[in-house]
């Protein structure tokens, strides 16, 4: 990543922070709220992550002294919102757009070492110039889609053509090609859906989605390469010495179920943590009566588990709360 690049980078993420920290930081003495949030994170690694944000930082008023350094950290964090992204952006499937860069790059170097000759009325070398400005282009789009959309890279980029390597390993080969043949394997039998938590219907939501069959066949090809690495005798192989399938290898499939398990974890339950406005009604003899209206509650914020739902809305009174 080039200078220029990283510094649009950190530009737009200070901007990003800046944003977040505004509501719960003030006008700081020197610099400005991302400066601020520097300072905390530092003063969090010192351990000093229970003592008041406000002896550190300039804090909003009603926030000094009931927000922690780690709870500042915690509450700007949460509060970053990520870059509005161009439609047309969204619609790009990268897996596909990697293909193609990969077709690009291999007809570039197949026009400039081939020697191929048009008519005179064809300039090869415009050509592949031309053909190398919109692989800029999409190097940027990639750049993008990594940096600012935070779309997993594995999705994006073909890491073999990237790092210009001709040519596998023979483990490389037998690793990836057998992550292939074992994971269609594993989701074309019966096995796979049988299971007391997750529906047939969920597991096969994963599984169908090339997003996360990327990733679990990455997975598998992983386990079998550091394994034939480390320990190649334990593996089949054929006359000729190569690599070859062997019954006992279908175990690497199980990854397919962990993967999914875990998913299933992190969709099935959260907190969600709510705002809402109450209208008090006194009666003839002055007592509270209340009631909500139920078009006004609003959801501001998830967690994962009860105890950080908890503490958040026990912050939310601590800053705000006046009764």
């Amino acid at each position: 990543m080039g200078k220029v690049k990283e510094q649009q980078f950190e530009d737009s993420r200070r901007k990003q922070i800046n944003k977040a920290a505004e509501t719960y930081l003030c006008d700081q003495e020197e610099g400005d709220n991302c400066d601020a949030y520097a300072v905390l994170l530092e003063e969090s690694d010192k351990g000093n992550g229970d003592c008041r944000a406000a002896d550190f930082v300039t804090v909003w008023q009603p926030l000094e002294n009931s927000v922690s350094v780690d709870e500042m950290i915690h509450l700007i964090e949460d509060s970053i919102s990520e870059p509005e992204v161009p439609e047309i952006l969204q619609k790009i499937d990268w897996t596909d757009l990697r293909g193609q860069k990969t077709t690009l790059l291999q007809t570039i170097d197949f026009l400039e070492k081939s020697g191929i000759k048009f008519d005179e009325t064809v300039d090869v070398k415009q050509i592949t110039d031309d053909l190398t400005g919109i692989l800029h282009l999409i190097d940027s789009l990639q750049d993008f889609a990594v940096d600012e959309m935070g779309v997993n890279s594995i999705h994006v980029f073909d890491f073999e053509e990237e790092e210009n390597r001709d040519a596998s390993t023979p483990e490389e080969n037998f690793a990836r090609t057998n992550a292939e043949i074992i994971f269609q394997t594993r989701i074309e039998g019966e096995g796979l859906y049988v299971d007391d938590e997750m529906s047939k219907e969920f597991i096969e939501s994963i599984v169908d989605d090339r997003y996360h069959s990327d990733i679990i066949k990455d997975m598998i090809r992983r386990d079998i390469l550091n394994d034939v690495l480390l320990n190649p005798d334990n593996f089949d192989k054929d006359q000729d010495g190569n690599f070859t399938y062997d019954a006992s290898m279908s175990e690497y499939g199980f990854a397919i179920e962990e993967y999914c398990r875990e998913q299933f974890k992190q969709r099935s339950c959260k907190y969600k943590v709510w705002v809402e406005v109450e209208r008090i009604v006194l009666d003839k003899e002055g007592n509270e009566e209340s009631y909500t209206d139920e078009e006004c509650p609003i959801g501001i914020a998830y967690r994962d588990n009860l105890e950080d739902a908890v503490k958040l809305q026990e912050l939310i009174e601590n800053g705000f709360g006046e009764l």
